[in-house]
């Protein structure tokens, strides 16, 4: 074999342990290497588990759980959590709110006989009780 070039037709040719079979297309001939089948198998598994794997993991990518197609389903709930968010964190203003009206050192007047009598059921039928925020 010549340096710096591969193995060319006649280097094939010549060698006895690589079995040739030659056809004729047009003018030029060429030269197959017959190989058996469990040869072909044996060569092309690696690149088949490879594509096997690659695409086991694209599928993955979009079809599982947090896949893109599940994407919009992150969204539908992340929108459900912030209105759930919004409802929480005015229901903790509003408790601020009445614990600061409850604040020991300036007790709100209203608000306490207004806690007291609606706690202990002092509050008669024709009252009306305005709740203030």
């Amino acid at each position: 074999m010549r340096p710096g070039f591969g193995r060319g037709a006649h280097d094939i040719a010549s060698s006895p342990e690589i079995p040739l079979h030659s056809w004729f297309f047009g003018d030029s001939l060429v030269l197959v290497n017959r190989r058996s089948t469990a040869s072909l198998i044996r060569s092309a598994l690696p690149p088949a588990l490879a594509l096997l794997v690659i695409a086991h993991f694209a599928g993955f990518a979009l079809l599982g759980p947090n896949g893109l197609l599940s994407l919009g389903d992150y969204q539908k709930a992340i929108a459900r959590r912030t209105v759930e968010l919004r409802t929480i964190q005015a229901e903790r203003d509003r408790l601020a709110h009445h614990a600061a009206l409850l604040d020991p050192r300036r007790v709100d007047p209203d608000f306490a006989d207004e806690l007291v009598r609606r706690e202990t059921g002092q509050v008669r039928p024709d009252e009306v009780i305005i709740p203030r925020n």
